[in-house]
C-alpha cells in the first residue's frame, strides 16, 4: 500500500450505493493558490513509518499556464531500511476548470518500479497512456493529485448535509475509479499544531477486503477557506494507518486554531 496520504486513501476505494449524492464540480473559487505547500508524517501503530509532501505551483506547460500539482511520498527510519519506498505523482491541471491536462505516476516500492505517463483528451473524452495506450473515459475525469485540489475547490463556499455523499471519477492504473466521501459532521480535534474546528469525511469503501465496516477510513478537514486535510486514520484488518499534517507554508489565508 503506497504511503502518499490522500492518495493511500483513494486507491484503495471502490464504488458503493448510497443516498444523497452530489457530483463534484470544480469551481473557480479555490481554497489554494501556486506556492503552497504541506507536509504530513505517516505512522503504522506508534511507527512513524514515512512522509508526504504535497505542493502546487503555477507555470508554463506546452506554452499555457498550469497548476503544477506534486504528491511525494517516501518510507523513513526504519520502515525506510525494511522496504523503500519513494513514489511521485504528478498533475498538470488547468487554472480554470482544475481538470487535468497530463499526469505522471513514477513508483519505486523495493525492487519494483512503474512509470507512466497520460494525457487527457477533453474533446474526444479519452486518455492517451505511455503504456496502456488510448481507452475513452467519462466526462470530467480527473487524476489522483487533481482530485485531491478540486475536492477543496468544491467544498469552498458550500454548506454540506449531514451524510451527504460527494463523489467524482478518477483514472488511475488503468482503471476507472469513482470515489465517494460521506460528510459525518464536525468535530474539534487537537494537533500538534492546535486546535481546530474540522469537517469530518467518510470514504465508502469495500468492506471485507482490508476493512471491517464501510467507515474504517476518516479525513479531518479543517472547517475554514482552506479545507486542509489535517488528519487521515485507517482502521485496517492488519492495524491502524494515520497520517497528520506537520508543516505547511503559503496558504492563501492564514491557518488559525481555536483558543
Amino acid at each position: 500500500m503506497r504511503p502518499i496520504i490522500t492518495l493511500i486513501l483513494i486507491s484503495l476505494l471502490f464504488s458503493e450505493s448510497g443516498n444523497s449524492h452530489s457530483k463534484l464540480t470544480t469551481s473557480t473559487n479555490t481554497s489554494f493558490q501556486s506556492g503552497e505547500k504541506l507536509s504530513y508524517e505517516l505512522f503504522f501503530g506508534l511507527i512513524n513509518g514515512g512522509q508526504a509532501i504535497l505542493s502546487v505551483e503555477e507555470k508554463e506547460f506546452e506554452g499555457t499556464k498550469v497548476m503544477h500539482a506534486i504528491a511525494k511520498a517516501q518510507t523513513t527510519g526504519l520502515a525506510n531500511r525494511l522496504f523503500r519506498i519513494l513514489n511521485i505523482y504528478e498533475s498538470f491541471m488547468n487554472p480554470v476548470t482544475g481538470l487535468p491536462n497530463k499526469a505522471i505516476r513514477n513508483v519505486s516500492e523495493g525492487r519494483y518500479r512503474f512509470y507512466d505517463e497520460v494525457r487527457y483528451d477533453r474533446e474526444r473524452n479519452v486518455i492517451i497512456s505511455q503504456r496502456n495506450g488510448e481507452k475513452a473515459v467519462p466526462v470530467g475525469i480527473e487524476d489522483m493529485v487533481s482530485g485531491f485540489y478540486n475536492l477543496r475547490r468544491t467544498l469552498a463556499g458550500r454548506k454540506l448535509e449531514l451524510n451527504e455523499i460527494i463523489e467524482f471519477t478518477t483514472y488511475f492504473s488503468d482503471e476507472i475509479y469513482p470515489l465517494k466521501f460521506r460528510f459525518k459532521g464536525t468535530e474539534v480535534i487537537r494537533t500538534r499544531m492546535g486546535r481546530f474546528r474540522t469537517l469530518v469525511f467518510a470514504p465508502v469503501t469495500e468492506v471485507g477486503r482490508l476493512f471491517k465496516t464501510d467507515e474504517d477510513i476518516l479525513i479531518w478537514v479543517t472547517d475554514d477557506s482552506n479545507f486542509l486535510p489535517l488528519r487521515m486514520k485507517v482502521n485496517m484488518l492488519v492495524g491502524t494507518l494515520k497520517c497528520e499534517l506537520i508543516e505547511y507554508y503559503g496558504l492563501k489565508t492564514p491557518l488559525t486554531p481555536l483558543q
